[in-house]
């Protein structure tokens, strides 16, 4: 078996099995989930996971929604102070929501009651820890959320 290692910002290192998710992270379906216990803003949260050969989640569907919300509310270690960043956004075009690493549209979504709220300069999507991680749109600047990674 192939073991490859990556060196986290923490300076940590994480073995990475060939053919699995890297130790620490969550699998479902075809994907590897790794679930930040940082606060960074949005373009910091780019730069990690590509750092580590991984992007912004994108949330295709119902069940993948499902399965990062109770993951979330599993969790025992400390939590975020707004949320966790998704790798959605509508910085180019004002409410249409594109998942920033494929570009596509965002065919499935789950915003909270009332979001987007369509306030200026909010175009970066997060799911939001006082409604039970639901999406929300927020300032990309907010240096106040975890993030998760998602790579296949």
């Amino acid at each position: 078996m192939l073991i490859v290692y990556h060196q986290l910002h923490t300076g940590n290192y994480i073995a990475v099995a060939n053919g699995a998710c890297p130790n620490g992270w969550l699998s479902h379906g075809l994907s590897c989930y790794f679930y930040s216990k940082t606060s960074v803003d949005f373009a910091d949260a780019m730069v990690f996971c590509k750092h580590i050969d991984a992007a912004l989640v994108e949330i295709e569907s119902d069940e993948e929604n499902k399965f990062i919300q109770n993951s979330l509310k599993n969790f025992t270690f400390k939590v975020p102070p707004h949320g966790y960043w998704i790798g959605l956004t509508d910085i180019e075009i004002e409410n249409e929501w594109k998942w920033i690493e494929s570009g596509n549209s965002a065919s499935y979504i789950d915003w909270n009651p009332g979001q987007p709220d369509l306030r200026q300069s909010e175009n970066c999507g997060i799911l939001w820890y006082s409604t039970g991680f639901t999406w929300h749109d927020d300032f990309c600047s907010d240096n106040l959320a975890f993030f998760i990674c998602e790579k296949e």
